[in-house]
């Protein structure tokens, strides 16, 4: 089925909107036709080998065209409406009237989902299935189903209702991102002006189509997103009056007008849209399509705006199918769904890129949409709180969001989530969530220290957020201490965002603070009873995630566990450098590695030190190339800034020895030498304790603190170490990767720190493309192979669920099917153990929530 699912992709979004406008009479295409025919009934041989150019690069002109023949004789003289219901109907089942996915068939059902969707598959199949059965079309009753689909595996689905803990959910990420996008674009089409008025995340298509020249020259987002909330909104009016919408459509001979386009969307939501409760009292309409003339409105579902799109293509692919739409209405119905789709490749990350800058990108677009508007934030609440819990069956839910500077800021941000929740739910006190604070790392830059005013100071690495997280570190103490029943809605801490070039030691004082300051004794007051707490805040932090070399992210999960307060049952937030294959890792990167030049020393450094200590065998004339192209590296950061004295026989020792007390808060450090800061508020909690007595040898020796002082303050130290420099992989070094990581996953087991995995997440952000290749299985394989060595403590989670397109059930669907095909492959037909592991995984994600509904 790969033919089947690529064709679908250059149909519906590898297709550039304008050659559809081409054949629409639409002078501003007229002449750039190019020879390319495409419209919603016929699908040229020139279309299709243009527009497959980027999907299919492995085939040839003559292979794409056998290709098309086999696409027009599949779909049987028919329009590209019909390939949705063909493909639908080979993946999707009915379970009362809710569409689900064959099990069997979910690895290739998410395959093309991700990139199109999954309600433009449902919607067609519903349609084409209620026509052929001469069911009217108005008759279909609810579209209130989840956001992403289940399937018909029904022990599988006993295993999930037994209770899920999601345990990594950041918050403003996990909700339907896309959909409420679309939906304020389509009844607010104002909105789209602010793409020409230069909104800097979308400054770049994140995932462009191909372009062959001028004949592709392309409109922009404003323009696109004009003309679909025009046919959307005239389609519509077709749905409910009948009307044919081409005489309207055709005097937008250029491009549609705002203000008309407005008033039209504006009037379609006076006369038809549902308007739903706020919680200010008043009602609002999210979409004229949540429409009661169309379906059964259910006012208070959890996923009610999703119904109403769902509704409308329902009606649409109705009319389709029922041979209700004219040629060129059938078009102007394409067109819509390919302007759609092309913009969903803009808000859910499907574009094959790895690393964490390209995701951020999408998260950076995820409310930025809707967000003005403040019943779409509602609904975002009801989608990924509400929704989530109940469509996931979840018993605990981890919401991560952003610190605040104030305490009383930080009370009111929660309580504003938690009275939105509240509406939604109906009612009070079942709260199945609960808040995680999590810090936003920030890539050191040469621009925290350069210029004239910078170069007076002394500015140590990271200033910018070292200085952020005190300030709300200690508005989080003071929100903990102060507030009684707010309190116990926040239970741990964390940091997330750009992993590289912003390393643990960044918030190793303030993590001390936080967990220092919930076991403290609470303040009493006058006026009330004493104040009532939990004693103890959960740590998890992001590691080993993002990095640009997998010893690069070895190095920084070992200082997450030395310089942060980790005690057993705190957690990782992802891992993967425990658990990726270093051989398959350095062959995505060609075996060749950039970096800077102060993280290569680092990792050599660590890497030396690891081996020796953990009885790594790498041969002596590795051991000396590693230690020559260290000390060339030290000498060329720091050898022209070092005092005299030195002795140079020891200096990797020394340097190593410096590195462990990163964990320290370098103003300790300010003078040259080690120094106690008096009067500081985070004096108790700015040395790094772990070690023992060793550590304050380091700290009293001279040649150890310059390093130090060295390597957060002096400017011409961290200029040097910004450097790029180059490292060629040799197959030494990969297998060397490997006895680290054993090691380290060795140390994390014995600590008791757990790992948060995030299947989905992790496979479009790393280096691996497959989800049985996901690190999960090596952490933990239980029941599915007997090794010699330790079971980590894993669970399952989504991370950002609305940027990557997927539901906490769905991530157990594929790691289950991927898991089993890969032993089917080998002859292995026992699933009963790969059930069995999905259960003990379900119930390690419970045991790791820092807090469950019942506690």
């Amino acid at each position: 089925m790969h033919q089947q699912r690529e064709d679908l992709d250059i149909l519906f979004r590898k297709t550039i909107p304008e050659a559809i406008l081409q054949n629409l009479w639409i002078d501003r295409f007229r002449k750039a036709s190019g020879g390319i025919n495409v419209s919603g009934t016929e699908y040229s041989k020139e279309a299709y080998t243009h527009f497959s150019w980027l999907n299919l690069p492995e085939c040839s002109p003559d292979e794409l065209e056998v290709r098309y023949e086999a696409l027009r004789e599949s779909v049987k003289g028919g329009s590209v409406f019909d390939t949705l219901y063909q493909y639908a109907d080979q993946v999707l089942t009915d379970k009362g009237g809710v569409p689900v996915c064959r099990s069997e068939m979910c690895l290739n059902w998410n395959s093309i989902t991700l990139r199109l969707g999954q309600d433009l598959f449902t919607t067609a199949w519903m349609a084409w299935r209620d026509v052929q059965r001469a069911v009217p079309g108005r008759n279909r009753k609810s579209f209130s189903w989840p956001a992403i689909i289940g399937t018909d595996d029904y022990k599988l689905n006993a295993l999930l209702k037994r209770g899920l803990a999601e345990n990594h959910y950041h918050l403003h990420g996990s909700t339907q991102s896309f959909s409420l996008s679309w939906a304020c674009l389509m009844n607010h089409p104002e909105i789209a002006a602010q793409f020409s008025r230069g909104m800097d995340s979308f400054g770049k298509n994140l995932n462009p189509n191909i372009s062959w020249g001028a004949q592709d020259n392309v409109m922009s987002w404003r323009e696109r997103l004009l003309y679909a909330a025009m046919l959307r909104a005239l389609l519509f009016e077709k749905i409910m009056t009948g009307i044919d919408i081409l005489p309207e459509f055709g005097r937008f001979d250029l491009f549609p007008v705002e203000s008309k386009v407005k008033r039209k969307t504006q009037a379609l939501r006076f006369l038809y849209g549902e308007k739903f409760g706020q919680p200010d009292g008043g009602s609002q309409c999210l979409d004229y399509a949540n429409c009661r003339e169309c379906y059964q409105l259910e006012a208070q579902d959890h996923n009610r705006l999703l119904a109403g799109e769902r509704s409308f293509l329902y009606q649409c692919f109705c009319m389709q199918f029922e041979e209700k739409l004219k040629g060129q209405e059938a078009s102007l119905f394409y067109l819509y769904l390919v302007i759609k789709s092309n913009f969903r490749s803009e808000l859910i990350q499907n574009n094959h890129r790895v690393g964490f800058a390209n995701f951020a990108s999408y998260q950076d677009r995820k409310n930025q949409l809707f967000g003005v508007f403040d019943e779409y934030w509602s609904e975002a609440l009801r989608l990924s709180v509400c929704a989530g819990i109940r469509d996931n069956g979840l018993v605990s839910l981890e919401a991560r969001i952003m610190p605040k500077d104030t305490a009383l800021r930080m009370r009111e941000e929660i309580s504003g989530l938690d009275g939105l929740v509240s509406f939604a739910q109906g009612e009070e006190g079942t709260f199945r969530h609960f808040y995680v604070i999590h810090f936003a790392k920030k890539k050191f830059t040469a621009g925290e220290f350069s210029g004239k005013q910078k170069r007076r100071r002394l500015i140590p690495r990271n200033d910018p957020v070292r200085r952020d997280v005190r300030e709300k570190a200690q508005a989080l103490c003071q929100y903990i201490n102060k507030y009684d029943v707010e309190t116990q809605r926040v239970w741990g801490i964390d940091a997330c965002s750009n992993e590289i070039g912003c390393r643990p030691e960044t918030f190793a004082t303030e993590f001390r603070y936080l967990r220092s300051c919930t076991l403290e004794e609470p303040r009493k007051y006058w006026f009330r009873d004493e104040l009532k707490r939990h004693s103890n805040l959960g740590i998890t932090y992001h590691a080993g995630e993002d990095f640009l070399d997998l010893i690069d992210g070895l190095r920084a999960v070992d200082e997450t566990l030395c310089f942060l307060p980790l005690e057993k049952g705190d957690r990782l937030g992802h891992g993967i450098a425990l658990g990726l294959d270093p051989g398959d890792y350095y062959a995505c990167k060609r075996y060749n590695i950039f970096l800077t030049r102060q993280d290569l020393l680092d990792n050599l450094v660590w890497a030396l030190r690891r081996c020796l200590d953990g009885n790594i065998e790498i041969g002596l004339n590795r051991r000396l190339w590693m230690e020559e192209r260290a000390l060339e590296l030290f000498h060329a950061i720091y050898g022209s800034r070092l005092a005299g004295g030195w002795k140079p026989g020891n200096l990797l020792s020394t340097y190593y020895d410096s590195w462990q007390l990163r964990g320290d808060h370098p103003d300790l450090y300010k003078s040259g030498t080690y120094q106690e800061v008096k009067g500081a508020l985070w004096n108790p909690y700015a040395r790094h304790m772990k070690g023992g007595g060793h550590l304050q040898r380091f700290r009293d020796n001279g040649e150890t603190a310059e390093l130090y002082y060295l390597y957060h303050f002096d400017p011409q130290v961290k200029t040097e170490g910004l450097r790029p420099v180059s490292l060629k992989i040799e197959p030494w070094w990969v297998e060397m990767a490997v006895r680290l990581q054993r090691l380290m996953r060795t140390e994390v087991y014995k600590r008791g720190i757990a790992i948060e995995c995030n299947p989905t997440s992790n496979v479009l952000i790393s280096t691996f493309k497959r989800y049985d290749r996901h690190p999960i299985i090596t952490f933990n394989n239980y029941h599915l192979i007997r090794d010699d060595e330790p079971n980590l403590f894993v669970s399952v989670n989504t991370d950002d669920l609305g940027v990557f397109d997927t539901s906490l059930k769905n991530e157990y669907a594929l790691l289950f099917n991927s898991i089993a095909r890969s032993r089917h492959e080998e002859g292995n037909y026992e699933d009963d153990d790969i059930y069995a592991y999905l259960e003990y995984l379900r119930q390690n994600g419970i045991d790791m929530a820092f807090r469950t509904g019942d506690t």
